[in-house]
């Protein structure tokens, strides 16, 4: 099993942020996440100074991002880190009193690592690396809405639209601050 674990160097998360991530975990497939060690919660001042390599042709500061997935090598197995501060900075606190909402917002980060894990270890169902990371994003943020969610999912369809834009203004946003913070 994944094992999640805080390791803050001047942050205190939410007390809601590690129930949420463990009921993202649990909607996960038991089948593929066995050789993903950990998810280790972290904020920006635990993440270290530098730049990360190459993402889309850009480099971006390390301490903007909201999470890094980082392979399997020389016996350390493969684990997640999430950045919380970064995370959830820009959204709202009334955003986060919406049911599900919380969930939504560390899932898209936590699936899109995941989605980096899936593509190299199962396969990917869209170009490799941050293609096959969105798409699986994507396809596990659903797949989490209907089987925790299901009670919910004549409301989904009239909210659906709603979230898709409330989720596409969150990634413009944190886009924007990790250009505006790599530059």
């Amino acid at each position: 099993m994944t094992s999640v674990s805080e390791r803050y160097a001047s942050y205190k998360a939410p007390r809601w942020v590690l129930p949420a991530l463990e009921c993202l975990l649990g909607t996960l497939p038991k089948g593929h996440i066995q050789d993903l060690s950990s998810v280790v919660l972290t904020d920006s001042d635990g993440v270290g100074d530098g730049k990360t390599g190459r993402v889309r042709g850009r480099k971006h500061a390390r301490r903007a991002c909201r999470g890094f997935y980082h392979r399997a090598s020389k016996g350390v197995p493969a684990w997640i880190e999430l950045v919380v501060d970064n995370t959830i900075r820009s959204i709202p606190q009334s955003a986060l009193l919406i049911p599900g909402m919380r969930e939504l917002v560390l899932g898209e980060v936590l699936y899109h690592e995941v989605g980096h894990h899936f593509d190299a270890t199962v396969g990917a169902p869209a170009r490799s690396g941050e293609s096959a990371a969105e798409a699986w994003s994507a396809r596990l943020l659903r797949q989490h809405i209907r089987q925790r969610h299901h009670v919910r999912r004549a409301v989904g369809y009239v909210m659906a639209p709603a979230v898709r834009v409330i989720v596409s203004h969150l990634r413009r946003r944190a886009h924007v601050q990790r250009r505006g913070a790599a530059g």
